[in-house]
């Protein structure tokens, strides 16, 4: 039920107990087609008899969720076991950036608006710009990035990537969000 909590292969976070809490119909959800192009309702078919009913949520007064450790710290820590002490928030956006598209290898540097280097100055300030905002809990990824056209002989003249950011503090979450909207016009590079 709760697999795929974190990826992005159905394009939307947690699927899984999205259905199962209701927030998301079945029916609604065999409609989704994943990153590959297989349907929600396919993948599920390859369960066979393996998959029962669901159980209502009201069944329940809690729950807890034993989950393998995603990142390092318990490593770093040199911990076996560690408690939630906080569930993040998350943004997440698809943003494009437009330049100009042209040959590479006759198009001065002086002169391309290229996407992918807006993209790559978009990320650099928006590290220096959210230092002063963000903790140690705090974490921001560019992801999905396409070029376009994405060969090697053209300019690139538009990239579209999406950008997260999570936090465990709904102020600062939103501190961050402002940032990162604020300095979406600023890529000069690409006008």
């Amino acid at each position: 039920c709760l697999s795929r909590g974190l990826g992005d292969v159905y394009k939307r976070q947690t699927t899984g107990s999205a259905i199962w809490s209701g927030h998301l119909s079945l029916k609604d959800a065999d409609k989704l087609t994943d990153t590959g192009g297989i349907q929600f309702s396919d993948a599920r078919g390859v369960l066979g008899n393996r998959v029962s009913d669901f159980i209502k949520p009201s069944y329940f007064s809690g729950f807890i969720e034993m989950h393998i450790e995603q990142g390092p710290i318990l490593d770093i820590s040199k911990e076996k076991i560690g408690v939630v002490t906080s569930i993040v928030g998350i943004r997440d956006i698809k943003i494009t950036f437009e330049g100009a598209q042209n040959h590479a290898g006759t198009t001065p540097m002086s002169t391309r608006k290229d996407a992918f280097q807006a993209l790559c100055s978009f990320n650099q300030l928006l590290n220096d710009r959210l230092y002063n905002v963000v903790t140690p809990e705090s974490v921001w990824t560019i992801g999905h990035v396409k070029l376009f056209p994405n060969a090697s002989s053209i300019v690139p003249g538009k990239v579209t990537f999406s950008m997260q950011w999570r936090d465990g503090d709904g102020e600062r979450l939103q501190h961050m969000e402002t940032v990162s909207y604020t300095h979406l016009t600023l890529p000069t590079i690409c006008s």
